[in-house]
């Protein structure tokens, strides 16, 4: 798992922030996953965490490719973590943080 975060940021300034896990992302849908009995393992949600609180919380489908990648824009208010969490079907959370300091 990566995150990328700027290493400093202004208050009240908009950044962006990516992310990206490796993951198969295996829908199950496949007419070979059919014959060998490949069950479906996906990541079917993300979730963002700043400032102690939800930003961002998103559920994902079978059309997402392998080693999911996200992007998205996040104002900057106070240094701290911020945490990305990706829940998978087979009951396993992933999680990642990084520093976000914010002058």
């Amino acid at each position: 798992m990566r995150i990328r975060v700027p290493k400093t940021a202004k208050r009240g300034e908009v950044i962006n922030i990516k992310a990206m896990i490796q993951h198969p992302m295996i829908t199950g849908l496949r007419p070979e996953e059919f014959r060998t009995g490949i069950e479906r393992h996906i990541i079917n949600r993300i979730q963002v965490i700043y400032g102690g609180k939800v930003v961002f919380d998103g559920d994902l489908g079978t059309g997402i490719s392998a080693d999911p990648y996200f992007s998205l824009y996040l104002r900057a208010e106070k240094s701290g973590p911020v945490e990305f969490r990706w829940f998978d079907d087979d009951g396993s959370i992933y999680r990642k943080s990084a520093l976000l300091s914010v002058n």
